[in-house]
């Protein structure tokens, strides 16, 4: 991950002459806390960062995931690099999980295209698809090998009714896993529907996703559901506010359906999801 991160920085150096260089830094904190205690309430603590041009750019992330008594569960790290031309855009990264029980630790390769359709200059939509392929040690040392395809609509548009900016992004998601789980079939599905409003400083944004995840990846691979709970829906509310070109804050909550095992039972679930994030930009 090392060599590819320098490799990657001076790859973007050798083309700061031509295009200006853009980053981002985001530091984040997201507490979830659960109905039923077959789950574990936790906290995640993690880094985000972008640097990028015109033609190319690398995200790095670093996440910390603790219990209640603020004992380690898990780290990741990820790396990703995007090529951007003038129509489309590639992607290719890794999101490496690791504990100290080794259960559900591994990592998962990030791969992503996508076609950009402009019209004067304005971008009217893009049509993408983002694959995902990750081997994980389960319960009695099983290993579990998955791929999710993920392919999706964004438009973008000016509504005539309000004032501001509107991206729809719709999404779906197909799993297939190397064998069975214990209440499921290896064959999942859902669908996310993802609406961003953004008016002058403020981004409102709206998140649905209905249907059965197991060790789902979402938001191009930076969120994963890394367990045997068996998501069945999701609904997310988030705001962003922009102080000035250089920082802005955002805050936003989850709550999703699952099931779990627990006791060697299946047991109803729901989760809440609070977000906190501060972003610097330069």
């Amino acid at each position: 991950m090392l060599r590819l991160t320098i490799l990657l920085c001076s790859l973007l150096a050798t083309h700061s002459v031509v295009a200006k260089i853009n980053g981002q830094i985001s530091l984040y904190n997201l507490p979830t806390s659960y109905a039923d205690s077959a789950n574990q309430d936790t906290s995640l603590t993690g880094a985000y960062m972008y640097l990028g041009n015109a033609q190319h750019a690398l995200e790095l992330e670093y996440d910390k995931l603790v219990n209640v008594d603020n004992k380690p569960i898990q780290t990741a790290q990820i790396g990703v690099y995007n090529l951007y031309k003038p129509y489309s855009t590639w992607r290719l990264g890794i999101n490496n999980i690791s504990n100290k029980r080794e259960l559900y630790a591994g990592s998962t390769i990030i791969a992503g295209v996508s076609y950009n359709s402009y019209y004067y200059q304005t971008k009217v939509f893009s049509a993408g698809l983002d694959l995902f392929t990750t081997s994980h040690k389960i319960a009695n040392n099983v290993d579990l090998e998955i791929t999710q395809a993920s392919p999706y609509l964004t438009t973008y548009f000016y509504p005539s009714f309000i004032p501001g900016y509107v991206h729809l992004k719709t999404q779906l998601n197909l799993f297939d896993s190397s064998s069975d789980f214990d209440f499921t079939n290896n064959n999942l599905g859902s669908i996310s529907v993802h609406l961003d409003y953004l008016y002058y400083a403020w981004t409102l944004s709206f998140k649905v996703t209905s249907g059965e995840e197991i060790y789902a990846v979402h938001d191009g691979g930076y969120v994963m559901f890394n367990s045997d709970d068996k998501y069945l829906s999701s609904a997310s509310v988030f705001v962003q506010y922009y102080f000035n070109k250089k920082l802005a804050v955002k805050l936003g909550t989850t709550t999703a359906k699952l099931i779990t095992k627990f006791d060697n039972k299946s047991v109803e679930n729901t989760a809440n999801k609070h977000m906190l994030m501060l972003s610097m930009f330069f």
